[in-house]
């Protein structure tokens, strides 16, 4: 990823300015519900989400469920493919920071920058041809994730 970065650092920039937004959440609210189509890749800044697959509606009692919190993200796969959200993600009981990826927007500037375009392309035919099946909206691993971006940029 570090060499994508290192490619254009204008088209970095552009992403940031076009695409990109905050959001604010409070306390024991939905971010997104399994169904609901996706739009954004999400970047949690502060605070921390719980997410249950496979439902629509918050569970009246608690249990263990994975969390996101600061540094993690959730639905990349609307960068590379269409998308419904196929779990349920809420804050907890303390508010959270978020910055949104707007997929559109994205795709919308890597149109100037045919070259990021391509990787990209690249990138997403790897994920999408050898991504573990069930996938979620939770990330995948660090190491796949470095993995797909060395055989894109070997392949680009």
């Amino acid at each position: 990823l570090r060499c994508v970065l290192n490619i254009d650092k204008l088209c970095i920039a552009s992403i940031c300015q076009t695409a990109m937004s905050q959001k604010s959440v409070m306390p024991m609210q939905d971010v997104f519900r399994a169904g609901d189509e996706c739009v954004a890749m999400y970047f949690i800044v502060a605070g921390e989400m719980a997410y249950v697959p496979g439902i629509t509606n918050r569970p009246r009692c608690s249990y263990q469920t994975p969390t996101v919190g600061p540094g993690n993200w959730a639905c990349e796969c609307i960068l590379l493919m269409t998308w419904k959200h196929r779990g349920l993600m809420g804050t907890m009981q303390t508010p959270c920071e978020l910055t949104l990826l707007n997929a559109g927007m994205f795709l919308g500037v890597l149109a100037s920058w045919p070259a990021i375009r391509d990787f990209c392309r690249c990138y997403a035919v790897l994920f999408a041809s050898e991504a573990p099946s069930g996938l979620t909206d939770l990330p995948i691993s660090l190491e796949e994730a470095k993995s797909f971006s060395d055989r894109a940029m070997a392949a680009w």
